[in-house]
């Protein structure tokens, strides 16, 4: 479970900043979107005892004049004129009632949707993602008399799986349902990810996705082999959120080699 700071004080050993991430959330708010720059209240991330309680004038303030002087001008996306319509324009061509995802004990999951009506349904595609952000067809449905309908996927994603269904009317429109997921944390592979990248601030954060408790070795090196530091870290299950001061590496590119038992990763980064 996540433990929160609500105080102004600085947070401690595993809370969040409750401050940090409200002040975020209130740029989605004013229509800025993420950005990859850790010291900015829009970067894309937070990790525990992080505090970003002052808006960054190279991004955040930029980003909201920016917003708000386009929201000034008139017709900058050549809008078409509204046109009135009736209201079964506007029907979809099914009405859900359900959609259900669940992970079986052979490995395999079960979806399961139900529609109380079907007007002008031409299909439905069931669709998959290992994120939730790049989707695939699974499989294309018919429409069924008994208005119930079930799939089963074989082969879901190591990790999670996210499903969705496409309903296709006759006019080639369609609608999504909600997002479903299976699957476990537990189950995912080890992973690294680094940011910002390149480095501006002498600070690096690094994200492990470890599949098991365990060590974490990690080692630097230069374009010429040689090493310049190695740090020792201890895993939990699931993402490891760590961050390092880099201001005795001079400027240029770096590797970064992590040691997690018999697997071994290799990221690399720049510092300006």
């Amino acid at each position: 479970s996540i433990t929160w700071n609500y105080g102004s004080n600085t947070p401690s050993g595993t809370q969040y900043d409750f401050e940090t991430v409200a002040l975020h959330e209130l740029g989605h708010a004013h229509q800025l979107s993420h950005i990859y720059y850790s010291r900015a209240v829009m970067h894309y991330a937070i990790i525990r005892r992080q505090v970003t309680r002052r808006l960054s004038s190279a991004s955040d303030i930029d980003g909201g004049n920016y917003v708000l002087a386009r929201s000034f001008r008139n017709n900058i996306c050549s809008p078409t004129q509204l046109v009135p319509l009736v209201a079964e324009s506007c029907a979809l061509p099914a009405d859900l009632l359900s959609f259900t995802a669940t992970a079986l004990p052979s490995g395999e999951a079960l979806l399961a949707w139900e529609t109380t009506t079907e007007s002008g349904l031409s299909y439905f595609l069931l669709e998959r993602s290992h994120d939730g952000t790049n989707w695939s067809t699974l499989t294309a449905v018919s429409p069924q008399a008994t208005l119930a309908y079930t799939v089963t996927d074989t082969r879901p994603f190591v990790g999670f799986t996210y499903y969705r269904l496409r309903l296709v009317d006759n006019t080639a429109s369609f609608d999504f349902s909600p997002v479903r997921r299976v699957g476990s944390e537990d189950n995912l592979p080890a992973g690294i990810a680094l940011y910002p990248n390149p480095i501006e601030n002498n600070e690096l954060h690094l994200d492990f996705r470890a599949p098991a408790a365990g060590n974490l070795l990690l080692y630097i090196y230069n374009t010429a082999g040689q090493l310049h530091g190695s740090v020792n870290r201890l895993l939990a299950p699931g993402n490891n959120p760590f961050s390092f001061d880099v201001s005795g590496l001079s400027k240029g590119l770096y590797f970064i080699r992590a040691v997690n038992g018999s697997e071994t990763h290799v990221i690399k980064f720049i510092k300006l």
